[in-house]
């Protein structure tokens, strides 16, 4: 979701409200083109759209409360450790003078109905209701945006990102359920109608075009050319409709991999995206939980983060079997150790593990074995959902927290029933 977005703010940010022959000569997805426009920003780095995402969906892996205050630390925060531009020229000014959330909220004027509130509200799609999506976008909404127009406009990018990630319907359809979510809650709508020409800065007409690329087109790469096509400020337009899209099964995941791979790979560059992004996805997903059974089948089979971190030097997988027993792996070039648990599931945690052998196998010698040091259950808090790969493909995600804090990540690579 993250890496999609952010490709398709960089790969719009060279036509951002550049000239329609420009657009139309280069706009063809073979590449990141400089926008003439804007020397400072150079091709491939994503803008502003794309760092103000990355605040939002720290704060929502970190477990922190959703405060305006919160919420404007991250995004003062977000910008000093990573200072770029893009932003509006006086927003981008404030942000350089203060030096916390405090400050902003104290010398900013919320009084705006562009797009800036809309452009970053993706990931709040991700979460589980319809209700938590439209109090939590219009929450940080009101910290730079506090406008009806404004606070609409961040709802609907978010709708749509929770439209397609829970699969509620056809995506040609989804203009029309955003409509119907926002005027049960007292919104304007016509967010189905569909667009048409320049988009402007007001943050209405980049939801309707993004909704309109989202609505008409197959993949990926499709949505991208149009977003652009459409002329103006197609960096949000594209932000918003592949932060979407890139969440639904519907829409083939064709994007070139020239642009996936050419987008900025700095500190806080594609290897971070792809990082938080399963992050994201991980802390979105329900936790395992069911207390009406001893064991939770969704667990059950073999898992393995080879495939998440390619190139690792060492390889942990875990392996939950029916009747309740599993174990932990590690190994590298010189050793394994596997430390085996019987589990079951914790109601309103997890797993509840008791890890009852441990063996340690130093290549080439046979494994020796005794008993565990650790006497007391451990509970950890469980998570399965999806979620992509070193190579950017679906896989099925096992996150695992134990309480320390420690999290490891897993692909399902057997599933047993």
């Amino acid at each position: 979701m993250l890496v999609e977005l952010a490709v398709g703010d960089a790969y719009g940010a060279g036509f951002e409200y550049a000239d329609p022959d420009f657009v139309a000569a280069h706009n063809t997805l073979e590449g990141y083109v400089q926008n003439p426009s804007h020397p400072g920003v150079r091709s491939g780095s994503y803008t502003d759209d794309t760092q103000m995402t990355i605040a939002i969906a720290e704060l929502m892996v970190s477990g922190d409360p959703w405060t305006a205050r919160r919420f404007a630390d991250q995004f003062v925060a977000v910008f000093h450790r990573d200072e770029r531009q893009g932003y509006a020229g006086g927003f981008y000014q404030l942000l350089r003078e203060v030096r916390d959330g405090e400050e902003l909220l104290a010398r900013i004027n919320p009084a705006s109905d562009k797009s800036g509130a809309a452009m970053r509200a993706g990931p709040i799609g991700l979460l589980p209701s319809v209700a938590d999506v439209l109090h939590h976008s219009a929450v940080q909404a009101r910290v730079t945006h506090d406008t009806p127009a404004g606070i609409e406009a961040a709802q609907a990018a978010a709708l749509v990102v929770h439209y397609c990630h829970y699969e509620l319907g056809p995506t040609e359809r989804v203009g029309q359920w955003i409509d119907e979510q926002l005027w049960s809650a007292g919104g304007a709508g016509g967010w189905s109608r569909p667009w048409r020409g320049k988009v402007g800065s007001r943050g209405w007409m980049s939801v309707r075009a993004a909704l309109t690329a989202i609505s008409t087109c197959s993949g990926l790469s499709e949505i991208l050319r149009t977003c652009v096509a459409f002329t103006g400020d197609v960096d949000t337009v594209a932000t918003i409709a592949l932060a979407a899209a890139s969440r639904s099964p519907q829409i083939t995941r064709d994007l070139p991999k020239l642009l996936v791979r050419g987008l900025e790979d700095g500190p806080y560059g594609r290897g971070y995206l792809l990082d938080l992004d399963a992050r994201l996805l991980s802390s979105a997903s329900p936790d395992v939980v069911d207390p009406a059974g001893a064991y939770d089948p969704s667990l059950l089979g073999s898992w393995s983060d080879d495939s998440l971190y390619q190139g690792a030097m060492e390889a942990h997988r875990v392996v939950f079997m029916t009747g309740g027993a599993g174990r932990f792996e590690n190994s590298n070039a010189l050793a394994t150790e596997v430390q085996h648990f019987a589990w079951e599931t914790a109601p309103a945690k997890g797993i509840r593990i008791h890890f009852v052998r441990y063996e340690f196998q130093e290549n080439p010698q046979p494994p020796a074995s005794r008993p565990h040091w650790e006497s007391e259950p451990v509970v950890m808090t469980a998570r399965v959902g999806p979620g992509t790969d070193a190579l950017d493909r679906d896989v099925t995600v096992l996150t695992l927290e134990d309480p320390t804090g420690h999290v490891r990540r897993y692909a399902r690579q057997r599933r047993d029933r």
